[in-house]
């Protein structure tokens, strides 16, 4: 997915990171990025036992730089909404309820430019992806994969051991 969303759309693209969840790094890697409020940003993988592969600490390397990005990676400390603002992860901070309203006013702002302006920008905008890609993402997703192969424990069962520090108080 990740590799069709930067190579593949020659689009300016707008990621509306609605909450907490997986995966998180794909509306990150958008030319623009805006999050709710009560978004909180983390990687359990490393503390899943499992090395951080799949994009998100590619786009914490890349955002935040790399001893900030080994901080997060390795304690799975959350990011929340106006940390993640402060250290550039996203572009603005919203109540939940005017967050697709804003990202349609990005959109129809940046539908303004001519066509030829808007794919040219996204170039430019986006080359830093395309080299962050065809540079680490092999590496970090073969890591990855070859550590879960040979694991005999398992992710999941690792997580369930952790997994109070995940839930949200009083759910």
């Amino acid at each position: 997915m990740i590799e069709n969303m930067i190579y593949c759309m020659d689009i300016p693209t707008i990621g509306a990171i609605n909450g907490t969840g997986a995966h998180w790094q794909l509306g990150t890697l958008c030319d623009i990025t805006i999050c709710a409020e009560d978004t909180a940003f983390f990687d359990a993988h490393y503390l899943g036992g499992v090395p951080p592969g799949d994009g998100i600490v590619l786009a914490l390397q890349k955002i935040l730089g790399i001893k900030k990005a080994a901080f997060y990676a390795y304690t799975g400390m959350n990011i929340n909404a106006q940390t993640a603002l402060e250290l550039g992860l996203v572009s603005e901070v919203l109540p939940y309820e005017q967050l697709l309203p804003r990202a349609w006013e990005l959109a129809e702002m940046i539908m303004q430019a001519p066509r030829s302006t808007r794919h040219l920008a996204h170039s430019i905008v986006s080359h830093p992806w395309k080299e962050a890609l065809a540079n680490d993402q092999g590496f970090q997703l073969t890591h990855q994969l070859y550590d879960m192969a040979i694991d005999e424990e398992g992710i999941h069962e690792r997580l369930m051991k952790i997994k109070e520090r995940f839930q949200r108080s009083g759910q």
